[in-house]
């Protein structure tokens, strides 16, 4: 009685067996794949402390970004609104404390009235 040998291979990843048979990508960029994947494996448990570093830093940047330029809109929204103030309170005596009050409440959504 004949053995099957196909039930001893291993079986293939399904990402393998649906690009590579499936879909028919050449089997010269498995290989490429795979020399690649071992070599970034590599460098990864070689550098880890210093890849962690990189990734906090890079996540602390994006997560702080909106924030910076919501605050950067807001700040040229109150430059703006304080040349408003000034322009319609011409004849008045306002300290800059009453211009920052009032461009910040027009800046907020209130009125130079």
């Amino acid at each position: 009685m004949l053995k099957n040998t196909n039930n001893d291979r291993p079986k293939l990843p399904w990402w393998v067996e649906f690009l590579f048979v499936q879909i028919g990508l050449p089997d010269n960029w498995l290989r490429i794949f795979l020399k690649s994947r071992k070599k970034t494996r590599l460098l990864i448990k070689e550098n880890k402390k210093s890849l962690t570093l990189l990734l906090t830093f890079c996540f602390s940047i994006i997560y702080m970004y909106p924030i910076i330029k919501h605050y950067s809109n807001h700040n040229k929204c109150i430059r703006m609104g304080s040349n408003l103030v000034r322009q319609k309170f011409t004849n008045e005596e306002l300290s800059k404390v009453d211009i920052l009050v009032f461009s910040t409440h027009y800046c907020n959504g209130g009125s130079l009235k």
